[in-house]
């Protein structure tokens, strides 16, 4: 939510009403019970900080700063052959996700176990509840089955648990 929070601030400070503003939300995200499965999974996403560091576009969030070396590596390492994949046709690691640590993976988040990802999804379905400007948009992630895996457990685990607040 802190993307949100930031956005508000700087329409706030653009002299900008937020609620007015058209607000499309990209969450990518990976699930799967094996939590080291979903974070692997989720070490394809360098493209958005292939987008700050190589492309000029949008800013690195201050609470990475201590991440920023190895964001920028992981950045310049993306090849949009391998688009939000961690993993190459043959299996293998991509370059981009050889480069990622796990802890640069734990704090971009946006993967984990059912259990570990209903709280996440609960709290941004309240927050944007809240904001009918703010479009979501959920794009599931991993190598080969692991997207299938993560929409099915997303469909099954997740969605009835936030319609059913």
């Amino acid at each position: 939510m802190n993307g949100l929070e930031r956005l508000k601030a700087e329409a706030k400070e653009a002299g900008r009403d937020f609620n007015t503003l058209p607000v499309k939300l990209n969450m990518g995200f990976s699930i799967s019970h094996d939590r080291k499965e979903a974070r692997e999974e989720m070490k394809g996403m360098g493209g958005g900080l292939r987008s700050i560091f190589v492309d000029g576009r949008g800013t690195f969030p201050p609470e990475l700063e201590r991440f920023r070396e190895e964001a920028r590596r992981v950045g310049e390492a993306y090849d949009y052959r391998n688009h939000f994949m961690a993993h190459t046709p043959d299996g293998q690691l991509t370059p981009h996700a050889k480069l990622m640590s796990d802890e640069l993976a734990e704090a971009l988040g946006g993967f984990g176990t059912p259990q570990e990802m209903l709280p996440k999804f609960k709290a941004l379905w309240q927050a944007i509840e809240q904001m009918p400007n703010v479009g979501l948009f959920l794009v599931p992630h991993g190598s080969k089955s692991g997207r299938k895996r993560t929409f099915e457990l997303f469909v099954n685990e997740i969605l009835p648990k936030l319609r059913g607040r």
